[in-house]
């Protein structure tokens, strides 16, 4: 018997390489399953790098104030996640001081002191910053708030990982600090997202300037806008506009919510307290217009007498808006854009203007 089994090892040198150093098999074993983790953690920074770029880059189908809000949110705690997750897969250590096996070393792809979390980000930063200015060749629009926001986030992310190593209080009071600078960088946008959902509640009321954040879905061109208490129709406030006089002056709506073609009227109200008559010009543009490559015959446009030191209703109907193009019918489903402007206005115009809204039958 014991000369059959030394046959059957003879002819097995691997089985008998394990019944006689069973302990440096087990140790290949941990070492191949060891590479197979290291390579999954690799594949998933690379999926992170991946959704990252598919976030700055994609053009979503969605549009609209709320979006655009939504994606300002996401813009701080997102870049500080995407470094606390790499950073995390290239060294668990960095998140928690206990990893499996109670083998750091072996665990870590490369070690995450605090130079190299530097080195992270900043890489993170300039993938983030050139992310950002390609947004014009995909259709969307880069801007300086949205590459602050990416960088104060990784700013957030690189002082979490950095106090991993600092005493619990301290490391709780300085990881306390990086969440309350993500939620000050979020704080701007997500009060709009709540003035944008009230607006949409307020719908067909469009404007009334009642709202603090109101302003934020008008923009001035060659003039400086403010809420105003001085005059108003409707409520306490209006929009006070001042122009310079430059050959354009004026201000514009263009986050618009809502179907129009329910309503028989705009309607709005101004007040000139000058003692000039001023002519105002009236333009609306639906979305389909940029098709036209914002040919002037195809939006409409009117030219309104302001009356000096008085107040005026400006009434428009939604039919006239549907006729305006020259070569189809407006789309007032998805109006896209409200513009008032002067040409050339004498020096520091002021007109106000209010209880911009719309009118069933």
């Amino acid at each position: 018997m014991v000369d059959a089994f030394n046959n059957i090892m003879e002819r097995s040198p691997r089985l008998l390489y394990r019944f006689r150093y069973p302990e440096m098999t087990e140790l290949s074993t941990f070492g191949s399953a060891l590479q197979t983790a290291i390579r999954r953690r690799l594949l998933f920074v690379a999926f992170v790098g991946t959704v990252m770029a598919f976030g700055l880059l994609f053009p979503f189908p969605v549009g609209g104030r709320l979006w655009s809000e939504v994606f300002n949110l996401a813009h701080a705690p997102a870049f500080c996640g995407i470094l606390i997750l790499i950073a995390a897969q290239l060294d668990p250590a960095v998140i928690r001081k206990t990893v499996i096996r109670k083998e750091p070393p072996k665990q870590r792809i490369a070690t995450m002191t605090p130079s190299r979390i530097l080195i992270l980000a900043l890489m993170l930063m300039i993938a983030g910053t050139g992310g950002e200015l390609m947004q014009t060749f995909a259709g969307r629009h880069s801007s300086i708030s949205d590459i602050l926001a990416n960088t104060l986030g990784l700013v957030a992310g690189g002082i979490w990982l950095v106090a991993q190593n600092l005493q619990t209080r301290i490391r709780s009071a300085v990881r306390f600090g990086a969440v309350f600078l993500i939620a000050a960088v979020s704080a701007n946008p997500a009060l709009n997202i709540l003035d944008c959902i009230q607006q949409i509640n307020s719908f067909p009321q469009l404007a009334s300037f009642e709202r603090p954040r109101e302003l934020s879905s008008w923009y001035a061109q060659n003039a400086i806008m403010v809420r105003s208490t001085d005059w108003s129709v409707d409520g306490s406030h209006s929009m006070k506009l001042t122009m310079e006089p430059l050959e354009f002056s004026g201000t514009g709506m263009n986050w618009l919510e809502g179907d129009w073609s329910r309503f028989r009227e705009l309607r709005f109200s101004i007040f000139n307290p000058s003692e000039n008559m001023v002519p105002l010009i009236l333009r609306i543009e639906d979305h389909a217009h940029e098709l036209s490559d914002f040919e002037p015959s195809d939006r409409f446009q009117q030219v309104i007498e302001l009356a000096p030191k008085a107040v005026q209703e400006i009434q428009i109907p939604i039919d006239e808006l549907r006729q305006a193009p020259q070569s189809r019918e407006m789309d007032v489903t998805s109006i896209r854009q409200i513009e008032l402007y002067c040409y050339r206005p004498p020096s520091n115009l002021t007109i106000y203007l209010d209880h911009v809204h719309l009118v069933a039958d």
